[in-house]
């Protein structure tokens, strides 16, 4: 079986429901790119049927801080003693858990709505991809709420007032582009400027992803998983603005449909990129067989200091408005 890239567009439609008594997320019908194209220079990976994946446990969820990640050159925070059989059978991410200022984007089209993570990054703004908010017909369309409405909390969206985007050829082209930045019409509560770095991910770094996306380990809480960076050569992902990851402590694992946009935290340096794809070895997956990939936020750093300094300052509407 050869591994191909998805390039999955892990947008989550949400014509299937959430069994919110028993926290179990029905699958959810994915969107793959059509120029779907063989790995190279990657070996094939053999993935247990996902049956077999056990459920989360019943502990609380695994909570970072900003400052907790940049402290620190790695963790292992949550992940309990492997079994003889976990490299083997658990293909997913494994943790209940969410990152600083993670939210839910939710974009509203004429007949359907669809899910992604985002982060805050001020009060104000939100950062998610730019697939996510294709489909809305004006920008009050797009809500954003705390993670936790996707366990059908009771908590408002607040709606979008402006989106600056870049979104322009296929994810992991040269020429590809999927970032966005939503401002809100009001700020959400609770939430702090993060710092805004951006440092690029080097090979052999440390990271840890979140997402509120399908999963296979019958939860609708937001999951975490531990991720290296890997060279990019290893997939067909091609170009600076992107970096690739594999999973650290599990065989396999990592991003899944309705993870784009979530954040990419590197150990030691912060928010450092976008759930943006996956390889999967057939394209009924809706989860990564192997690499997940990322927009880098480093390559965008002025961008998004400009807009957030321009535009985005305030609601008052211009040219960026629909």
């Amino acid at each position: 079986m050869k591994i191909l890239v998805a390039l999955i567009l892990l947008l989550s439609h949400i014509y299937c429901q959430i069994n919110f008594n028993s926290k179990q997320k029905q699958q959810q019908p994915s969107r793959f790119q059509s120029n779907v194209s063989p790995v190279s220079n990657s070996q094939p990976i053999n993935v247990s049927p996902v049956s077999n994946s056990p459920p989360v446990s019943n502990s609380p969820p695994i909570s970072f801080s900003e400052s907790e990640i940049v402290s620190m050159s790695g963790s292992a925070k949550g992940v309990p003693p492997p079994k003889a059989d976990d490299l083997i059978r658990v293909v997913n991410a494994d943790i209940k858990g969410n990152l600083p200022q993670q939210v839910l984007i939710r974009t509203h089209s004429y007949s359907s709505s669809s899910d992604c993570t985002g982060s805050m990054l001020t009060g104000d703004i939100a950062i998610t991809s730019a697939h996510c908010l294709k489909d809305r017909l004006a920008n009050r369309d797009v809500l954003v709420y705390p993670h936790e409405r996707n366990c059908g909390g009771r908590q408002a969206g607040i709606t979008a007032c402006k989106v600056v985007e870049r979104s322009t050829g296929s994810t992991c082209s040269y020429n590809g582009h999927d970032i966005a930045l939503v401002r809100l019409s009001r700020p959400m509560p609770g939430i702090r400027n993060l710092r805004l770095n951006f440092d690029s991910p080097r090979v052999g770094d440390r990271t840890v992803m979140a997402g509120t996306g399908v999963n296979y380990n019958r939860t609708c809480e937001s999951l975490i998983s531990y991720q290296t960076v890997v060279d990019c050569s290893q997939t067909s992902c091609r170009g600076v603005q992107w970096y690739c990851t594999r999973a650290t402590f599990k065989h396999v694992g990592g991003a899944c449909t309705g993870d784009s946009g979530g954040p990419s935290w590197t150990f030691r340096s912060g928010l450092t990129g976008l759930t943006a794809g996956a390889t999967v070895s057939d394209s009924g997956q809706q989860c990564s067989s192997g690499f997940s990939l990322f927009t880098n936020l480093n390559y965008y750093k002025s961008w998004i200091e400009s807009n957030m300094r321009g535009s985005l300052a305030t609601c008052r509407a211009d040219l960026l408005d629909v």
